[in-house]
């Protein structure tokens, strides 16, 4: 019955993601859908249908407007006045009392007995599923009971600021009822989540494109899912889309027990189409199956283990208690071994090593999203000496500065080799292109310039700004939405994005900012 799954499982050497909805916290827990939840906590004075008339329907909206009232109720009711001196830690803003109270019903909800013999029969199968890790929008704690040896990133900010290695993690971009303000509930909630989407697209990318992704417990319709996909789609041009093809797996719930639908069929986001397998079945137990087929010769939890000190061993300087060294013969003799890491030299050979191979994309990354954590040092020793050698625009001033070195004096004392940057004048940051117009735009500000201009010109125009005018967090964002098109732009183009990144690097971590 699950020929067509199977069939496309095994066109990756990658095992899968699950992307899972509200619709399995409401098969395995029963719990609420949004406006089910919603209306439960109507309880402080007005009725659902006021906050839902005054909202039109806009679901964060009615959530901000019921938690300003939740929070008066909750501060002046004696029924909370346990739970007030037990959650001070969480009392930041007054959309948390009704942050608190969810999670409180949500955290209740998720420990307790599921009765249904066939749910529990398919929880079973399901945990031993091998997949490489789950993106989850539900705030519920089911799928880290599941998996317990999974690493969990809880909320969009725990994400953004971690480094995850795509193995045995679980994702919840929503947040989770563990940590109540990490909810993703108001509309103050989702403009932030929606104004670092294209961060959150950035950490999500590698697993669409390198993986098979399986979504349960959406419709198709879901736009939190048509959101995410949007971004994905958006950080690609047209013939990288198509990588995407046979890697998105719909599985939709059908009531009738008797029905298994497999189809080939597309997705229209953004006036693309996106090729997907489509699954509709009231049965999960033969997904689930075909997710445990596949058996790893390597424990999850020792393969994460495994990648994560090599990544250490790569990018750190100090690799002490995480490297064991025996002798080949021990190797050859014992038959125990199922798996070799090999590698020769001494530490300090594969610390250069590894940093021998970035590239000017891998620290303009790094600038942007600050998502690469590299020793300074070698980096500045090793990897950009080489780089300065083909172009002087490579940013150095957030390694220095992590080095403690703030000043000309102490750079020279460094004995780094880096002058072909540090020698750079503000003129050389501006774009060749349009010089004409270098007085026009030297006294705008950024955002007047992003309004006026289409989005690759307002690059070269942002160039000719005065230093002292420009504001760095807005550079930032600028850079920050051009990084996932700038593999498309033309070579001038792409050479306005790089000085702009030199420049906020410059003017953010720099010591001479004004020049």
């Amino acid at each position: 019955m699950t020929s067509l799954l199977s069939e496309q499982l095994k066109k990756h050497s990658t095992t899968p993601f699950l992307f899972l909805g509200c619709g399995i916290s409401r098969r395995y827990l029963g719990l609420e859908n949004w406006v089910e939840l919603l209306k439960k906590f109507c309880i402080c004075g007005n009725e659902f249908e006021y906050y839902y008339s005054t909202c039109d329907r806009d679901l964060p909206t009615f959530a901000s407007l019921l938690a300003k009232d939740f929070h008066d109720y909750w501060w002046k009711s004696s029924e909370y006045d346990i739970k007030r001196k037990l959650s001070k830690e969480h009392q930041i803003s007054p959309e948390s009392a009704l942050k608190i109270e969810i999670s409180d019903y949500i955290k209740k909800r998720s420990t307790q007995t599921i009765n249904s013999e066939s749910l529990r029969e398919e929880l079973n199968i399901l945990r031993n599923a091998c997949i490489d890790g789950i993106i989850t929008t539900n705030w519920d704690t089911l799928i880290e009971e599941i998996f317990p040896d999974f690493h969990v990133y809880r909320g969009q900010e725990e994400l953004l600021t971690s480094s995850p290695i795509s193995i045995a993690e679980i994702y919840k971009i929503h947040g989770c009822c563990s940590i109540p303000n990490s909810l993703i509930l108001t509309a103050r909630d989702y403009n932030s989540y929606e104004e670092k989407n294209p961060y959150l697209a950035s950490k999500l990318l590698t697993i669409f494109i390198e993986h098979p992704v399986i979504f349960m417990g959406y419709s198709l319709s879901d736009a939190n899912i048509r959101k995410i996909l949007s971004s994905i789609i958006f950080c690609l041009n047209t013939d990288q889309t198509k990588i995407l093809q046979d890697r998105l797996i719909f599985i939709e719930y059908e009531d009738d027990k008797e029905k298994w639908e497999e189809t080939k069929t597309s997705l229209q986001i953004d006036g693309t189409a996106i090729p997907i397998t489509l699954i509709r079945t009231s049965d999960f137990n033969n997904i689930f199956r075909e997710l445990a087929n596949t058996k790893r010769k390597i424990p999850i939890r020792l393969l994460r283990k495994l990648k994560e000190n090599i990544y250490d061993l790569i990018l750190t300087n100090d690799p002490s208690n995480k490297l064991f060294v025996t002798n080949v013969d021990k190797i050859n003799n014992n038959s125990d071994i199922e798996f070799v890491v090999g590698i020769g030299a001494i530490r300090d050979h594969i610390n250069t090593k590894g940093y021998e191979g970035l590239s000017t994309a891998d620290i303009i990354e790094d600038i942007i999203f600050d998502n690469k954590q590299f020793d300074s040092h070698l980096l500045l020793s090793v990897a950009i000496p080489r780089l300065l050698k083909h172009s002087s625009y490579i940013p150095i001033y957030k390694y220095l500065k992590n080095l403690n070195i703030d000043n000309l004096q102490k750079y020279k004392a460094a004995e780094y080799k880096l002058d072909k940057a540090i020698d750079l004048e503000f003129l050389h940051y501006q774009s060749t292109k349009s010089e004409k117009n270098r007085n026009t735009y030297r006294y705008r500000t950024i955002e007047q310039i992003c309004k006026t201009k289409p989005e690759v010109d307002s690059l070269a125009c942002i160039s000719f700004i005065e230093p002292e005018r420009i504001d760095t967090e807005q550079l930032h964002d600028t850079l920050a939405k051009h990084y996932h098109k700038h593999s498309s732009y033309n070579s001038l183009q792409k050479t306005t994005f790089k000085k702009l990144v030199c420049l906020y690097d410059r003017l953010k971590f720099g010591w001479d900012p004004i020049f």
